[in-house]
C-alpha cells in the first residue's frame, strides 16, 4: 500500500494518535486475522495512518502505523526492527540489527506473538 520496495512505518497506540479533517479508508484482506485499514490523504491519496487491525487479537494492543515521511523530523533513529523482508531488492539494506530481522510473515498470531516477545515488543 505503501508504493516502495520497503516502508518505514512508526507504531504508536491507538489512543496515542488522533487526526482531524476528512480521510477515504481502504481495508484489505490478512492472512492470518483482521487485516489493516488503511487512511488516505483525501487529497492526494497518500496514507496517513493505518489501523493494523490484527494486532488487537495477536498482542492485545491497538496499533497505528504511521509512515516515516509524514513527520517532519528528520531526526528519526533508524528503525529497530526489520520484519517481512525476504523480497527485499539486494540493493536495498536494513538499518535494523541482524538479530531484529525477520525474513517471513508469521503464518499464525502465536508465531507472531512469539516474534514479538523475541525482539522486546511485548
Amino acid at each position: 500500500m505503501y508504493g516502495a520496495p520497503s516502508a518505514y512505518l512508526i507504531y504508536y497506540a491507538s489512543e496515542q494518535v488522533s487526526f482531524e479533517g476528512n480521510l477515504k479508508t481502504f481495508k484489505r484482506d490478512a492472512i492470518i486475522a483482521d487485516g489493516p485499514t488503511h487512511h488516505l490523504c483525501n487529497n492526494c491519496g497518500s496514507t496517513v495512518f493505518t489501523d493494523v487491525g490484527w494486532t488487537k487479537e495477536a498482542l492485545g494492543l491497538d496499533i497505528r502505523a504511521i509512515p516515516y515521511g509524514v513527520f517532519e523530523n528528520p531526526d528519526f533513529d533508524a528503525p529497530e526492527i526489520a520484519v517481512w523482508n525476504r523480497y527485499l531488492p539486494g540493493w536495498l539494506e536494513s538499518s535494523a540489527p541482524a538479530d531484529c530481522t525477520m525474513e517471513e510473515q508469521p503464518e499464525t498470531l502465536a508465531e507472531f506473538r512469539e516474534t514479538a516477545v523475541q525482539f522486546g515488543i511485548l
